[in-house]
């Protein structure tokens, strides 16, 4: 009889620290998207005295 697998916590996308509450991980894909999405609207401000 195989006993049950149990993943390993790193490869759970969950990150724990020492003494803080588990936080998820955002895919490299949606960061790379908002990034450019706020490249976008800074360009446009550019010229401009805020």
């Amino acid at each position: 009889m195989k006993k049950a697998a149990v993943e390993r916590l790193f490869s759970l996308c969950a990150r724990h620290g020492a003494h803080k509450a588990p936080r998820l991980r955002i895919a490299a894909s949606s960061v790379a998207r908002f990034k450019g999405k706020l490249k976008a609207a800074f360009r446009t401000g550019r010229g401009r005295a805020l």
